[in-house]
């Protein structure tokens, strides 16, 4: 008697006890949907994991009720399914969740014996996510049982109760066709009412469920529909997804949810305690009363002086903690920093509210339907009149002007404010760069270790994180960290000086130096050669390698990213480099591959930009191509005592061979048209005072004009040779960097400086020659070559090209303004001086050309003689 009271003491205490955390057992709800699965049905072998499968899986969801109920039937097929099918647990919230377990039995060869009992059942807290400063209250209720067997079947039902009261009785959720169970029978089930109309948005190929109506009772019911996964690659962005999937919501429209989160914070109507009123008085004080001054004050403190930590239990996963509060613990999560930095703007007189986005979803939060469980991330809006700039208050170290500040490739956001009614576009912050300069001066063995110098330019975005990195890594551990780092290219790497690091919070610039000794840089190959291989690994770890993992989908690229690199290698002597240019410009990257060579010192020169966060899935073959030729220009090998060619270059780039018939036409119809205008020009003469062949030899300033001339011819041809017009690779290198429009305006260049050089090469001629018209051509051709100039400058304004390039029109100005000044020296010197006038002053010599020409007939050269004028041809105009 004293056994069974005492027995029934502890079941009721441990009862008790259960019921206190959230814990009970029960009955099974009355509104359930019944089900006929078939148990008989089993999987294929080869589809089962983990030692069993599930013979039943149905998951009810009552709406109204508040409710959601599972059953499963797992069957142990083997030891291992022994291992981990013997447990059952459940995680809840007890906040404003319980747990009622309505069966746990073990069924074998027949006989079911029911496990329940409520002493069994132990509850542990759950702080999964604590390693991340959050905790979020969760609980887990668990059974272990005892004595499972091999082909036991355990029958398990329960029933979660209540919904987050965060979203004020109104559904919302999200599931998917998977499971990593193989599975007999699956049924899932939403039951509600009219007075909770749902909307359904289905995901890649998930079925619309059977719909049933009865009164006032509406059910949503799918009965085996696919569970396979979907071949995935983790290299795709993180907002795609290939698994069918179902969200469901209760909400209509972004207003809806607007109205919301309006209403959880507060409509912006939060009295702010007195401290947080005088630290805003205390900002705007320092500030000077400038606004902007003041909300990056506001920015930085709430950033760096309120630590990230989330007590996201109950309703606070996404209600806010009062301002003050935050203040006061100086600790919150990304909701609760956002609002006290919004608080704190609006009590300045800045136009912010906060703003709700999805850091997975990112851009693909336009195609989700409305609902608020898409958001899993807070920041704020500040709102100047014309459009929203964000700030995110969990990023901490930011420096810079407020306008300036850096906001990572967030997508879309709600801005909580009663106009929305929409998703705003977050564009990403304008600056995000990282350059990196390496210096490596190679030495033979017996000359000593060679060098390496490193030093790395961060800005903006870069240097905010990876000032928020170093500050929480330390120098020594960076240090080691980035030894560790050369290590993987370079065989025991020392370090020549400490590490320093430069630091310009105003301009919001980091800047990394390094020295470092390679003492092991040459190998030896089998036949007796010493080599080593320069490694240009400054943007290996931006380019997606998806390798034979890739299967469907986009790939997921850096953005927003604007990375430099440059090696520049001071070698022992001079070797040969291959003209190796690589280029590549489409609608999601720009990469750039130069060589650049001065005698011993070779430099090899890098830039990755990317414009989209993704390579669309139809993009990705194109790329895994380029992929090849940018890896192969990554690496090159040098080979001692083979200089003329001891480097080994990519193989496989697709270079044209050939000549630019294009480019070859052009020119020769250029020079053709030139060669027939000089032959006119050459036959003009202008009046003069002197009597022909008693001027002054060239001399005085005069040699200095004639040097300029022929200084200015070299000058023009060089861009000629150095770009190898007439090279197919050459252009069709450019058409990958810039497509069309940038060889058409390479071609315009290069059509002007052929000009330029026709005519500054005919009037080095004429000035060689005394002629007459030398004066009038000269001051002609500098007057044509500002105009070229300008027209240049138009061209590169209305002919559109990659901005990765660079601004064309740039020098412009400064082309524009030496060629001035040297025509305002020279034109004023050939009015003036009095050596041109008695200098220049041979006509054209009809005699010569008479006598090595037979066409020219005896008339036409005395009709000739007595003309005159600067667009007269002959010797008249010299006085008898």
């Amino acid at each position: 008697m004293w056994k069974q009271l005492t027995l029934s003491v502890c079941l009721m205490i441990s009862s008790c006890t259960l019921f206190a955390q959230g814990v009970a057992t029960g009955d099974m709800p009355t509104w359930l949907f019944r089900l006929k699965p078939d148990l008989g049905k089993v999987p294929a072998a080869r589809e089962i994991s983990n030692g069993y499968y599930l013979e039943l899986l149905d998951l009810q969801t009552n709406v109204p009720a508040q409710a959601e109920y599972t059953h499963f039937i797992r069957h142990i097929v083997n030891e291992t399914g022994v291992q981990n099918a013997s447990e059952v647990s459940v995680e809840f919230v007890p906040d404003y969740q319980r747990v009622i377990f309505h069966r746990i039995s073990v069924i074998r060869e027949g006989k079911i014996v029911s496990t329940l009992n409520a002493s069994h059942i132990k509850v542990v807290q759950e702080e999964t996510s604590a390693g991340d400063f959050q905790y979020n209250g969760i609980k887990r209720a668990f059974v272990v049982l005892k004595d499972v067997r091999s082909n036991d079947r355990i029958d398990v039902a329960y029933t979660v109760t209540g919904f987050n009261p965060v979203y004020k009785g109104r559904f919302t959720n999200e599931f998917y066709f998977y499971s990593g169970v193989a599975v007999s029978n699956y049924f899932r089930t939403i039951i509600t009412t009219k007075t909770h109309p749902l909307n359904f948005s289905y995901f890649n190929e998930a079925p619309s469920p059977r719909r049933f109506h009865h009164d006032d009772t509406l059910m949503y019911f799918w009965q085996d529909p696919p569970l396979k996964a979907p071949e995935t690659s983790n290299a795709a962005p993180s907002w795609y997804s290939r698994y069918n999937s179902v969200s469901v919501t209760e909400y209509k429209s972004w207003k809806e949810v607007a109205d919301w989160g309006m209403d959880l914070f507060r409509h912006y109507q939060v009295p702010l305690s007195p401290v947080v009123k005088n630290k805003v008085a205390d900002l705007m004080k320092k500030a000077g009363g400038d606004k902007m001054q003041f909300a990056a004050l506001a920015t930085r403190f709430v950033q760096d002086e309120i630590r990230y930590l989330g007590m996201e239990i109950g309703i606070y996963t996404h209600k806010p903690h009062d301002p003050g509060q935050v203040y006061s613990q100086r600790y919150g999560d990304c909701k609760d920093k956002a609002f006290l930095l919004t608080m704190m703007l609006r009590e300045a007189g800045i136009n912010a509210y906060v703003a709700l986005l999805s850091t997975t979803l990112t851009t693909g939060l336009i195609k989700e339907d409305p609902a608020p469980h898409k958001f899993n991330h807070v920041i704020v809006a500040v709102y100047n009149g014309k459009a929203y700039q964000f700030i995110d208050a969990t990023i901490s170290s930011q420096r810079g002007s407020f306008n300036d500040i850096f906001v990572p490739a967030y997508g879309y956001a709600l801005v909580l404010r009663s106009e929305t009614t929409t998703l705003d576009e977050v564009t990403p912050g304008k600056i995000k760069k990282s350059d990196v300069r390496e210096r490596l001066f190679v030495k033979y063995k017996e000359a000593g270790p060679s060098l390496l110098e490193a030093d790395t330019y961060y800005d903006g975005g870069s240097a905010d994180f990876n000032r928020s990195n170093f500050a929480g890594i330390g120098l020594t551990n960076l240090q080691d960290n980035f030894l560790r780092y050369y290590n993987r290219y370079y065989d025991s790497v020392e370090v020549e000086k400490e590490l320093v690091i430069t630091d310009d919070p105003v301009k919001n610039q980091l800047q990394v130096s390094e020295n470092y000794r390679l003492p092991a840089l040459w190998k030896t190959k089998e036949n007796g050669k010493e080599y080593f291989s320069s490694i240009s690994h400054g943007l290996l770890e931006f380019f997606p390698n998806p390798g034979n993992s890739y299967k469907k989908g986009p790939l997921s690229l850096p953005f927003p990213l604007d990375a430099h690199y440059s090696l520049e290698l001071h070698l022992p002597e001079t070797w040969g480099f291959p003209n190796d240019e690589y280029h590549i410009s489409n609608d999601y990257y720009h990469f750039d591959f130069t060589i650049k060579q001065r005698d011993s010192v070779v430099t090899l020169d890098y830039r990755l930009v990317t414009l989209k966060d993704n390579i669309p899935e139809e993009r990705v073959n194109g790329y895994l191509q380029d992929y090849k030729h940018i890896i192969e220009r990554f690496e090159y090998t040098l080979t001692r005592g083979e200089t003329t060619k001891g480097y080994t270059a990519p193989t496989n780039a697709p270079v044209a061979q050939g000549i630019n018939a294009i480019a070859l036409i052009v020119c020769l119809i250029t020079l053709a048209a030139l060669f027939l205008l000089f032959r006119y020009c050459n036959k003009l003469s202008v009046e003069t005072i002197y009597i022909r062949g008693s001027g002054l030899p060239l001399g005085g300033w005069l040699i200095v004009l004639g040097l300029g001339l022929l200084a200015t011819i070299i000058i023009q041809a060089i861009p000629l040779f150095n770009f190898n017009f007439f090279s197919l690779s050459v252009w069709q290198n450019m058409k990958q960097m810039g497509g069309t429009n940038l060889g058409v305006l390479v071609m315009i260049e290069e059509i002007i400086n052929i000009i330029l050089i026709g005519a500054y090469a005919a009037n080095l001629y004429w000035f060689i020659k005394r002629r007459d018209i030398f004066p009038r051509a000269f001051i002609t051709t500098t007057i044509l070559k500002l105009c070229l100039i300008l027209l240049l400058g138009f061209f590169y304004t209305v002919i559109p090209y990659p901005a990765t390039l660079g601004d064309f029109t740039k020098d412009i100005p400064g082309q524009f303004g030496r060629t001035a000044v040297y025509a305002a020296i020279w034109i004023t010197y050939l009015f003036r001086s009095e050596r041109v006038k008695n200098t220049f002053i041979e006509p054209y010599n009809v005699e010569r050309e008479n006598h090595n020409s037979r066409e020219t007939s005896e008339e036409e050269n005395i009709q000739t003689q007595g003309e005159t004028g600067f667009l007269s041809t002959g010797e008249t105009g010299v006085v008898e």
